[in-house]
């Protein structure tokens, strides 16, 4: 079954026998994802591992890269100690909450451990304090993405409106902007450490590509 969203063409799988083409012997022509309009911003889609076709080589050599240097079975036996450190940091932050008769964030807590967890995989230091309320900006700033690229846009229907952008989603959009100036700020940061020890590495790189 096919609906006409605007301009654009939406398949409606509404069968088992439809789904085990779609999902087992066509998945690589249907493993592509549809770009929204606010993801195409500075070329950001160029780039990604998240947004490329499966069927470009750029894509195939990303996912080479991180499945190598990041998500091996041995990288990541390598960092069990750290998921261990980030638990019982987040552990004797609740304890120390309710030794003072404190209610505990627990979105918050769980979105600093799993913040900390990230930026110690990537760049070994953290970017919340794991016993205090911090990283509010940070958390603001996803969440902010996150509402923005869930809000239904006019240009992903009508593609001729990208020019006009009616929603103005495109001009005050900054947070996306925010948020990869800090991860370039970090990815400088350490290559310019590891170029001081003398072992640059691929793996900062990479990170903007794995979003």
């Amino acid at each position: 079954m096919r609906l006409k969203l605007g301009q654009t063409t939406a398949v409606v799988i509404s069968s088992s026998d439809m789904a085990k083409q779609v999902l087992q012997k066509q998945d690589s022509a249907f493993s592509s994802r549809s770009i929204p309009d606010l993801v195409q911003i500075d070329n950001f889609h160029l780039f990604s591992v998240s947004w490329l076709p499966a069927s470009r080589p750029q894509w195939r050599n990303l996912r080479k890269i991180l499945n190598s240097h990041i998500f091996s079975v041995n990288k990541l036996d390598a960092s069990q100690h750290l998921r261990y450190k980030k638990i019982e940091e987040l552990v004797v932050y609740c304890k120390r909450s309710s030794q003072m008769g404190e209610a505990v964030d627990i979105g918050g807590a769980i979105f600093r451990t799993m913040l900390n967890l990230l930026s110690n995989t990537f760049f070994s230091k953290d970017l919340a304090d794991p016993y205090e309320n911090s990283g509010k900006e940070i958390k603001d700033l996803v969440e902010g993405i996150m509402l923005e690229f869930g809000k239904p846009n006019m240009v992903d229907y009508f593609p001729v409106l990208k020019i006009v952008d009616p929603l103005g989603l495109r001009r005050y959009n900054s947070r996306f902007g925010k948020l990869l100036k800090l991860l370039d700020g970090l990815i400088n940061e350490r290559v310019e450490l590891r170029k001081l020890k003398g072992q640059v590495s691929r793996i900062p790189n990479i990170l903007i590509a794995s979003i």
